[in-house]
């Protein structure tokens, strides 16, 4: 594994980047490769499930390194649209943080973090997959809407569909339907058993155990709805049964990996 820390100067944010490959040779073109948002978390979570130890992409996990309290206050910023007209915004749930970040944040992975990546290892640029869960799938449907040139495949995982009054799923008509994307790819996974609350995980004492949120399915149904439309788009929701929305994200990163290699030839051994 090959660590790089970056920085963003507009955010003032600095990112711990952990790049691991492929056994093999990198081909002509490069690796394929998985840019995993929340890279701390999701490559913990892939080291404690069950891996295939074949797959022939590259990781990129982008994260905040070892704070996980700084991470989230972070994230809430980095992952999160700006208000229509730019205002600076906070957190909905969670007003001390800010938000409001995407833009800058795909500012970055675009301008200093891929630029670094040429000089670090071979990747394919036609081979791109970016996978998030929560706020980080929100962040995957933002990009998509924006610059759906910059990456092959989209992976959003329990994507935060609630945020804003479901302010994506609204924006998606007049944000794609004049676009087109040339083949395209976003796989949208909900958990069956995930629901939205209007506080965090232990900020509520009227619900401690979490169980009278709204059930998020039916938002994600919403938005397929409205992006199946779009030309040049695949979408496919894959709905995990059982799973709520911390069990999701083991299994959807290394879903979002089987995802991005498909097609790609095995290693050989």
């Amino acid at each position: 594994m090959t660590t790089l820390w970056l920085s963003s100067p507009l955010s003032q944010h600095k990112y711990r980047i952990q790049i691991t490959v492929p056994a093999r040779p990198a081909p002509p073109q490069g690796y394929p490769a998985v840019f995993m948002l929340d890279g701390d978390w999701s490559m913990n979570a892939l080291a404690a499930t069950p891996q295939h130890p074949d797959w022939p992409v590259a990781l990129v996990a982008v994260g905040y390194g070892p704070d996980p309290a700084a991470s989230r206050v972070a994230r809430a910023y980095d992952y999160t649209p700006a208000l229509p007209g730019g205002k600076p915004d906070h957190d909905p749930r969670m007003p001390q943080w800010r938000s409001g970040g995407a833009d800058i944040f795909l500012d970055f992975l675009e301008t200093i973090l891929m630029p670094a990546l040429d000089a670090t290892v071979r990747l394919d640029p036609a081979q791109r997959t970016l996978y998030g869960h929560s706020y980080g799938g929100l962040f995957v449907l933002h990009a998509l809407y924006h610059r759906h040139d910059l990456f092959k495949r989209y992976v959003a995982a329990s994507p935060s569909l609630w945020w804003r009054d479901q302010y994506l799923i609204k924006a998606a008509d007049t944000l794609l339907g004049s676009e087109h994307h040339d083949e395209t790819q976003l796989l949208l996974m909900v958990g069956e058993g995930e629901a939205w609350h209007p506080l965090p995980a232990g900020e509520d004492p009227a619900d401690p155990m979490r169980a009278h949120g709204i059930p998020t399915l039916p938002m994600a149904q919403t938005l397929v709805e409205r992006l199946n439309g779009v030309s040049g788009l695949s979408t496919t929701l894959e709905i995990l049964p059982r799973l709520n929305h911390a069990d999701m994200l083991p299994m959807s990163a290394s879903r979002a990996i089987s995802f991005a290699s498909d097609g790609v030839p095995p290693c050989q051994t």
